[in-house]
């Protein structure tokens, strides 16, 4: 089975989420599926944790045709995940300014967000590379449609 990829990466904060849901009405046949989501159900905050997590992960992709994933963009996990799934990818990076980022971040902390296990320390702002850095990216201090619009918009047909 071929399957397609969107692959939506950025920092925490960013809107990955929220943009995501709205690319759900674009893109009605696409699964959506979260890293963060396998840590909250399999993850101990152990690398162990971590790795059940990222299987998880690949067994749900595995079953799947159309996939909206979601992550930071800077774990080799990921690149291990797509590389081994028989896919077409398209690299999404959400970009917003640290303020605006760092905004969201609050807000959602006061709201009671409540961050998976991890046994690494999270940074809200990117310390290191992502791996897949020929990303299509998009600015997200637009509304959370418009940024959906401009996702559907930059897709190869087949994607569609």
């Amino acid at each position: 089975m071929k399957r397609y990829i969107i692959n939506i990466m950025g920092p925490q904060a960013v809107g990955k989420s929220t943009v995501i849901e709205e690319l759900k009405d674009y893109l009605p046949t696409y699964s959506s599926l979260s890293i963060d989501w396998f840590r909250h159900m399999y993850s101990d905050g152990t690398p162990n944790g971590e790795m059940k997590a990222w299987y998880e992960l690949y067994v749900a992709a595995s079953c799947e045709e159309y996939i909206i994933l979601e992550s930071s963009g800077t774990s080799n996990n990921l690149k291990i995940l797509i590389e081994s799934l028989e896919c077409e990818v398209v690299h999404v990076l959400l970009d917003a300014g640290m303020l605006t980022v760092q905004l969201r971040y609050d807000e959602r902390e006061k709201m009671g967000y409540k961050a998976p296990p991890m046994y690494f320390r999270r940074n809200i702002l990117f310390d290191w590379p992502l791996v897949f850095p020929n990303s299509i990216i998009i600015n997200t201090e637009k509304p959370p449609y418009q940024a959906a619009a401009e996702i559907v918009e930059s897709l190869p047909s087949e994607f569609i």
